[in-house]
């Protein structure tokens, strides 16, 4: 069966006057998803996971019985995690990507900060890989694809690129269903750069090596990132560790990671045995690791 156009479809005068009214006064509607989040707010909430700056819950919402993650900020009075913290939240209230986290809404006030987000059913890529080891190929691609449609969607976003700033297994999920999405917009910004005076932010050994002489971030930054993952994926080997020597005191290199003193001494990770893996992926993660 064709794709309907615009000739075969006898009443596409009265579809068009039903969409122009249904701009025009949708925003008056209530939302089904989002008006009952302030009950949804005093509910029992069961913890599940707990990071540096938040605490993470999951609760339901009734009607019509939505699972939901709740995603708390700690400590609302340290300014500088508050507005990171609300960066973040800007920039992902402006995403809608199938392999993106759905924000759903949130209550932000001098007194709290609370994210309520789907809730994904599945685990990390970490998790997955710690169990897995390497992935075959075929299955990197498809993961992959994934990522990369994820990404292009957040760096040629409309408003403006959006820069993660925090691309790692850890961050991204993956459904039982076999979809990948991207979670932890905590450090995420609406723009290419970042003011000197303010922290690096993101695992140490995923980011780009450029970030080590200045604080500038670009979606080159995820794009580094982006080969760690497929490094990851390959090997089943955080790459900042492998691609140490043999003899070396990893405490040290952790160490001299954070400090980001030595990131650029550190050698581009090498996806091995080369013979095992197709020419086409072992381009794409040189691409991938290409510094400025």
């Amino acid at each position: 069966m064709p794709f309907p156009t615009v000739t075969n479809i006898p009443s596409f005068s009265i579809l068009v006057i039903l969409l122009v009214l249904h701009l025009k006064f949708y925003r008056w509607l209530p939302n089904p998803i989002t008006a009952d989040f302030k009950e949804v707010s005093k509910r029992r909430r069961k913890s599940f996971a707990s990071g540096n700056y938040c605490n993470m819950y999951t609760t339901e919402m009734e009607p019509p019985g939505l699972p939901v993650v709740v995603r708390v900020l700690k400590n609302v009075k340290n300014t500088e995690i508050f507005k990171q913290e609300k960066r973040g939240l800007e920039a992902l209230k402006k995403t809608k990507h199938r392999n993106i986290v759905q924000f759903l809404s949130a209550n932000v006030s001098e007194r709290e900060f609370e994210i309520f987000l789907e809730k994904i059913e599945g685990k990390t890529m970490k998790q997955h890989l710690e169990v897995s080891g390497p992935l075959p190929e075929s299955t990197i691609r498809r993961y992959f694809r994934q990522i990369a449609s994820a990404l292009c969607y957040l760096h040629n976003h409309p408003f403006g690129p959006i820069i993660h700033k925090d691309i790692r297994c850890e961050n991204f999920m993956l459904t039982y269903g076999g979809f990948v999405k991207l979670i932890d917009f905590g450090f995420a910004l609406l723009s290419g750069s970042m003011w000197p005076e303010e922290p690096l932010s993101g695992d140490p050994g995923h980011m780009a090596p450029e970030l080590s002489g200045n604080r500038t971030y670009t979606p080159s930054s995820d794009i580094w990132a982006t080969g760690c993952v497929l490094y990851d994926m390959s090997m089943g080997t955080d790459p900042s560790v492998k691609s140490a020597p043999d003899d070396a005191d990893l405490d040290a290199i952790q160490l001299n990671l954070r400090s980001f003193r030595f990131l650029r001494k550190l050698p581009v990770p090498q996806i091995q045995p080369a013979e095992k893996f197709s020419q086409e992926l072992l381009n794409l993660h040189q691409q991938c690791m290409e510094t400025e």
